[in-house]
C-alpha cells in the first residue's frame, strides 16, 4: 500500500506541476494582452448533463468589441460580466483572467497536498 501510495502522490505532484506550467504559461503570453470586460451575451445549457443535474451551470457566451469589431468568449462560468485578456494584434486570441487563476491555484493546492502527503508517509516510515 504504501508504494501505491507514492505512485499516487508521484502523479499528483506531476499533474500540479503542469497545472502550474499551463498557467503560468498563459499568464506570460498573456502579459501584453489589453483588458476588456466583456458582457454575457447568452447562457446556454450544458447539453444532457442540464438534464441529469438540475444545478450544473449553464455556459455563457461573452461577446467584446474591440475597434468596432464583435468577439466571443465562451465559458463554464455563469455570472453577468467576466475579465477578459485579448491580443491586440489579433482580438480572436483571448483569455478570461478567471481560467489563469484556477490552473495556477488547482496546481498549487496539488503541490500542497503532496507536501502534506509526503510528510505524512515520511512521518510513518519513521515509526
Amino acid at each position: 500500500m504504501n508504494r501505491k501510495f507514492k505512485w499516487m502522490i508521484s502523479i499528483l505532484c506531476l499533474i500540479s506541476i503542469i497545472l502550474i506550467v499551463f498557467g503560468i504559461k498563459d499568464m506570460i503570453k498573456s502579459m501584453d494582452y489589453a483588458t476588456i470586460t466583456g458582457n454575457l451575451t447568452l447562457r446556454q445549457r450544458s447539453g444532457s448533463e442540464q438534464e441529469r443535474d438540475p444545478d450544473e451551470p449553464y455556459k455563457g457566451f461573452y461577446s467584446f468589441v474591440v475597434e468596432g469589431e464583435r468577439y466571443f468568449k465562451n465559458t463554464d462560468l455563469n455570472i453577468e460580466k467576466v475579465t477578459i485578456k485579448y491580443n491586440p494584434d489579433n482580438p480572436k486570441e483571448n483569455i478570461y483572467l478567471f481560467q489563469i487563476y484556477t490552473e495556477m491555484i488547482a496546481g498549487i493546492v496539488g503541490i500542497a497536498i503532496c507536501i502534506v502527503s509526503s510528510c505524512i508517509v515520511l512521518k510513518r516510515t519513521r515509526k
